[in-house]
């Protein structure tokens, strides 16, 4: 089985106010593209790049197509249109691993996880776990191992002990 993974980074159209017309353009894609593309992990991730504001809008059935691993980044009034496309994602290709992230999702996880039927929400900045994240849902695509790790990661009962414990063994895949 080839080791090959196909990611689509998109940006979700605005409906205004962002900085699509500023001569540089949001730089958290490219980023998190050339962390993917500099991973030394299980899987090497051939990378496609979206940005609707200045390619149009993503056509979920064609350019998703033998996609394995969607990811989206979306500021506060990019986030419905994130959701839509996490949805529909999932609708039309049950099996695409969709992360989710950016400065909207990453104080709104929950919301994000819920609405766009995200299976991961990166927390702030992507590049240093992007890879491995990447690996972990790709290797075990199991929604439920994921919820069950971030319960114990995240619970103040867990002794710090347990959760080194979790993070060690997650270092080995």
């Amino acid at each position: 089985m080839s080791r090959i993974r196909r990611v689509m980074l998109v940006q979700p159209e605005s409906p205004g106010g962002n900085f699509e017309y500023v001569v540089i353009p949001r730089q958290g894609l490219l980023f998190l593209s050339g962390a993917l593309q500099q991973s030394k992990g299980r899987y090497l991730y051939e990378r496609e790049l979206h940005f609707e504001d200045r390619s149009g809008k993503l056509d979920i059935e064609k350019d998703l197509d033998g996609v394995d691993v969607l990811m989206i980044s979306a500021l506060i009034n990019e986030a419905p249109r994130a959701y839509e496309i996490g949805r529909l994602a999932k609708q039309n290709y049950p099996n695409i691993i969709s992360i989710g992230g950016g400065p909207h999702m990453t104080p709104l996880a929950e919301e994000a996880i819920r609405e766009g039927k995200f299976d991961a929400i990166v927390l702030r900045e992507g590049e240093d776990i992007i890879a491995q994240l990447t690996d972990v849902l790709l290797t075990y695509k199991d929604a439920d191992l994921i919820k069950e790790l971030h319960k114990i990661l995240n619970n103040d009962k867990t002794s710090n002990q347990k959760k080194e414990d979790v993070l060690k063994r997650l270092r080995i895949l």
